[in-house]
C-alpha cells in the first residue's frame, strides 16, 4: 500500500496487480487514474480505508511531511494497524538533523519559501 500516492510515480517500480494507492486529494486521484487506468482509494495517514492486517508493506514517498508533527505517532499507529505481522513500513521523505539545521538550510538555500509553498506541516 502506497499512502499519499499522488499521481502514482512510484508505481513504475511496483507490481500494479498488487498495488493499493491511498490519496486524500480528489485532483491527484483523478490524475492518477488518467495515468494508470485505475483510481487509488480515498484516505489519508489517519484514516486508511483498509481492514486490520491486510497489507504486507506500507510505503510513503515524500508525503509524510504533510502530517503535522503532533499527529505523526497516530499516523504510524494507523499504518501498523493495516500491516500484516512481519510486514514492513518504508518512509522516504525530507528530514533534518535538528530544528536549527532545518532553519539554517532554509535560510541559506532559500528553501523556507519553497517548503511553505509545498505545504510542509512545519517549517
Amino acid at each position: 500500500m502506497d499512502i499519499g500516492c499522488g499521481t502514482g510515480n512510484v508505481l513504475r517500480f511496483l507490481d500494479p496487480e498488487k498495488y493499493i494507492g491511498v490519496e486524500p486529494s480528489v485532483g491527484m486521484r483523478e490524475k492518477f487514474r488518467e495515468k494508470h487506468g485505475f483510481e487509488p482509494l480515498d484516505g489519508h495517514f489517519l484514516r486508511i480505508p483498509l481492514t486490520d492486517e491486510s497489507v504486507d508493506t506500507v510505503i510513503t514517498t515524500y508525503a509524510f511531511h504533510h502530517v503535522p508533527d503532533g499527529e505523526k505517532t497516530d499516523a504510524i499507529k494507523e499504518m501498523l494497524r493495516v500491516l500484516k505481522p512481519g510486514g514492513r513500513i518504508v518512509i522516504a521523505d525530507v528530514m533534518f538533523e535538528s530544528e536549527e539545521e532545518k532553519m539554517r538550510i532554509g535560510e541559506e538555500d532559500g528553501l523556507k519559501k519553497e517548503m511553505e509553498d509545498e505545504y510542509f506541516a512545519t517549517v
